[in-house]
């Protein structure tokens, strides 16, 4: 059965065919771009010209057929759609919950960061002190070291 058109989108204008667009490339859905003004999954579709053929054209029990086939279709459609919010909805929350735990997980390295950086620093003015004061050592080594030879 083809998707029918929800009512306030019966006119093919730009911000409805352009939202139209988006969410059928987001949710993967063909949706046609011919010129055809019947075909209710075209981008083009006009709900009044469409209704006006299928008067002159159907017998009254298969208008009445096509009604029931639409109201079926429309209420699929809205099944599917609560479907849609209500798994956003949980990827939302998960994302907000997950965004959350990092930030905690972040400031809690900001700390860390901040006692390694101080730790750093000193392990450094150690070395720096111990050079100093075994620099003598060093030199006199270094001479010993060159008398052997």
């Amino acid at each position: 059965l083809p998707r029918c058109k929800m009512e306030g989108e019966a006119s093919a204008s730009a911000p409805a065919s352009l939202r139209r667009q988006r969410f059928s490339g987001f949710y993967d859905l063909k949706v046609r771009q011919d010129a055809n003004e019947h075909d209710i999954d075209s981008t083009h579709f006009n709900s009044e010209s469409y209704v006006q053929s299928v008067l002159k054209s159907k017998t009254l029990p298969e208008l009445v057929q096509r009604s029931n086939e639409l109201s079926v279709e429309i209420k699929e459609l809205d099944s599917d759609m609560q479907m849609l919010v209500y798994e956003n909805y949980n990827k939302f929350i998960s994302a907000t919950e997950t965004i959350q735990d990092m930030k905690t997980k972040v400031d809690g390295m900001e700390g860390e960061m901040g006692r390694l950086a101080t730790a750093v620093s000193e392990i450094t003015e150690s070395s720096s002190r111990i050079n100093e004061n075994l620099a003598d050592r060093r030199v006199r080594i270094q001479k010993l070291n060159g008398v052997r030879r």
